[in-house]
């Protein structure tokens, strides 16, 4: 800063024109910042002079400047990321919580530590899980409830058709029992064999009334003696059909007398009444195939009054895999003749 009279520097004086500013002018040879200002009433003028060099001196101040503000950024910032991680970790619980919910886990509760918004939202979010919980509880009791019931209709169906099936067998001593016979044989091979509970439950009320058809035949012409002709073998033949027309209009053996219907099916395509073949028949009726026609072959029948042993009907059987009988129910079923805890 220098101090100098104005009336002894006429170049200064000559630039220095207004009453009041600041400029940058040459002197003394160099750049300089002058700032003046004149005193009232004296007309004299207060002139400051810096050096433009003097940025020079600020440039450690100006970098202090940069630094303390850096720092206060990065102070600024880890106190930003801390209080975002206390923020955010409630939601974070709840969130954990919500995927353990998902998969299955419903004991699950959000544990809230905080005393604010979050541990109201936690407490609302808990009773939501308890709610849902209860209702999952009823839901499984109703289906369990309805389980039962649906097993005891079945049982109650089962039942009449039995009773059915018997009252049709007991005009007939040769018959008497055939068709729970059959019941039971096919149920033992579907089971051998894999079939679903699902299939077990169609099988076992086609197998019971897959002779149910016989109905429509006369029983003079069932309990004939010696062969029957043509044409009545050819009427005897109508009845998968006939008992495939009789349950039509119950829904619940839909499928059961569809299975019923291919009973005398054949693998050639010899079979009645459709003279289906080979895969075109359903598994679950060449099982009552299998199962009926051992029957038949150790039973008392008026066309033959002394039935094959066990091993007279395997053998019989066997001659007629691959033709009248499928080769995988007819193995199947020689395996279980030949087990010493078989039923049949």
């Amino acid at each position: 800063m220098l101090m100098t009279n104005i009336s002894q520097d006429e170049s200064l004086a000559a630039q220095l024109t207004s009453s009041e500013g600041i400029r940058i002018m040459n002197y003394e040879g160099k750049q300089r910042i002058v700032s003046y200002l004149t005193v009232p009433e004296t007309g004299w003028k207060l002139i400051g002079i810096m050096s433009l060099d003097m940025a020079k001196l600020l440039a450690p101040i100006k970098d202090r400047v940069i630094q303390v503000a850096v720092v206060s950024v990065l102070v600024t910032f880890m106190i930003g990321m801390l209080l975002s991680r206390v923020i955010t970790r409630p939601l974070d619980n709840i969130m954990n919580v919500i995927h353990n919910i998902s998969q299955g886990k419903l004991s699950e509760h959000a544990d809230i530590k905080s005393n604010d918004e979050f541990k109201v939202l936690g407490n609302q979010f808990n009773n939501m899980v308890d709610a849902l919980r209860e209702l999952i509880n009823e839901r499984n009791l109703n289906v369990e409830e309805l389980i039962k019931m649906n097993e005891e209709i079945r049982k109650n169906y089962l039942s009449t058709v039995q009773a059915l099936a018997n009252a049709i067998e007991a005009s007939d001593k040769y018959t008497r029992g055939h068709c729970d016979r059959v019941s039971s044989i096919s149920m033992t091979i579907a089971r051998s064999m894999g079939v679903s509970s699902e299939e077990l439950s169609k099988l076992e009320f086609a197998s019971i009334l897959h002779d149910i058809g016989k109905i429509g035949i006369s029983s003079d012409l069932l309990n004939k003696e010696g062969r029957l002709t043509q044409d009545e073998y050819e009427m005897v033949k109508q009845h998968p059909q006939i008992g495939h027309d009789i349950l039509s209009d119950v829904a619940f053996l839909d499928e059961s007398r569809k299975i019923l219907l291919q009973h005398h099916e054949r693998i050639d395509g010899k079979g009645y009444p459709q003279g289906l073949k080979g895969d075109s028949i359903a598994l679950l009726s060449k099982i009552i195939s299998v199962a009926d026609a051992y029957d038949a072959m150790t039973s008392s029948r008026p066309y033959r009054k002394t039935p094959l042993t066990k091993e007279q009907a395997i053998e019989e059987m066997l001659r007629a895999k691959g033709t009248q009988f499928d080769e995988k129910v007819i193995d199947c079923f020689v395996i279980l003749l030949g087990a010493s805890n078989t039923i049949f």
